[in-house]
């Protein structure tokens, strides 16, 4: 059982750091699904904030009693075991928000508190934006060590920035860059983006709804300030409810079985962009076609800085997913081929080293304190229920 390890981290001393920071205005929603011990250890990461954390679990199985049990004595921190579609489990959670900013984080991210208070504080004083992102580092552990590395530069003086609706949406979505998805919104904006939505089978035709959503409501800001710590320690788990990263935009658009979902799409976002810009249905279906276009053209800067060697990592990483023509047997369940993997990922990427000068101390101690916490929650060889 998980359970006694979960009680010793939630009263480690480490924790007790994040006391120092308010951050009552905050609301984090976490859509997890079927990563129960990632999540525990993100609950654990998160019960000394000052802030309102909303659990909305789609799992196939709710945590175990015990575990349950223990959440709801923590203050701020509110689990719900509910299997339906992944935008229908956060609009649910949504309607709880009593607070004036928003957020969604993954179950196996982390994010950076003294980011976060610089994020409110640019909304704060920006009243033409909605939404403001941080910059963000990358890690994932290697020969059972931690590690970080650069998660890429593309957000560094980042913004979207637009008087008209429809500008605002091809700014964004020509040169895509994923600044939406972990972004501080504020609560009004975060709850019309996540109104009325339909499931779709395509997790990037989720995210691309969710970038229109969003610049139609307002402009996009960032900080130079690190909120986000990306985890690479294992892949997206698939759902037969909300589809996988492995259909693309482009698969999903010209697949036969998905076409009536495709057309029911466009035509939501057509009319959604009728409605928010105040143009004519066949204005929004122009600005719809060149937002389509600018997708299926591959318009869409990556987050992570490219090299030589992180191309040829994601090239034998594709070919580890796809096994194009079955050329490589049971390579998923090759574990020699997977330390592989982990090896080529470790070696291509740009290692993060702290430079005293160049990083605010705030964010420092919020990074030894985190990765102290990751070095010594080690989630192999348990289980969650």
């Amino acid at each position: 059982m998980f359970v006694e390890k979960f009680n010793f981290f939630l009263a480690h001393r480490s924790l007790s750091y994040f006391d120092k920071y308010d951050l009552s205005d905050l609301t984090i929603i976490i859509p997890t699904y079927e990563r129960s011990l990632y999540l525990l250890r993100q609950i654990a990461y998160l019960s000394k904030w000052k802030t309102t954390v909303l659990i909305a679990d789609g799992s196939k199985n709710p945590l175990h009693n015990d575990l349950i049990s223990i959440i709801e004595k923590l203050p701020g921190i509110h689990y719900k075991h509910n299997p339906i579609h992944y935008p229908q489990r956060i609009f649910e959670a949504s309607q709880k928000i009593k607070t004036p900013f928003a957020m969604c984080l993954a179950e196996d991210d982390f994010f950076m508190p003294s980011g976060l208070v610089a994020a409110i504080a640019k909304l704060e004083k920006d009243s033409n934006s909605i939404v403001c992102m941080g910059q963000a580092l990358g890690f994932d552990k290697y020969r059972d060590s931690n590690y970080l590395f650069h998660y890429g530069t593309n957000l560094k003086n980042y913004s979207v920035v637009g008087n008209l609706p429809q500008d605002r949406i091809q700014i964004g979505l020509n040169n895509y860059r994923s600044a939406t998805p972990y972004a501080v919104f504020r609560t009004n904006a975060f709850l019309k983006i996540w109104e009325q939505r339909e499931n779709i089978s395509s997790l990037e035709a989720v995210e691309y709804e969710h970038a229109i959503r969003t610049y139609l409501e307002g402009n996009l800001v960032t900080v130079p300030e690190i909120y986000w710590l990306r985890s690479f320690e294992c892949p997206p788990v698939a759902s037969s409810k909300d589809g996988t990263r492995n259909d693309s935009y482009n698969v999903w658009k010209n697949s036969a079985r998905f076409k009536d979902e495709y057309m029911v799409f466009r035509k939501r976002i057509t009319s959604l962009i009728k409605e928010r810009a105040g143009i004519s249905y066949l204005e929004a279906e122009k600005v719809f076609q060149c937002v389509d276009e600018a997708i299926v053209s591959g318009s869409h800067a990556s987050l992570v800085d490219k090299t030589i060697l992180s191309i040829i990592s994601e090239m034998f990483s594709w070919l580890t997913k796809k096994n194009p023509f079955g050329l490589i047997s049971g390579i998923k369940q090759n574990n020699v081929i997977q330390r592989i993997v982990l090896r080529k990922r470790y070696c291509s990427t740009k290692k993060f080293a702290v430079g005293k000068s160049t990083y605010k101390r705030g964010f420092l101690e919020d990074l030894d304190v985190t990765m102290e916490f990751l070095d010594l929650f080690s989630l192999s060889g348990y289980e969650a229920d």
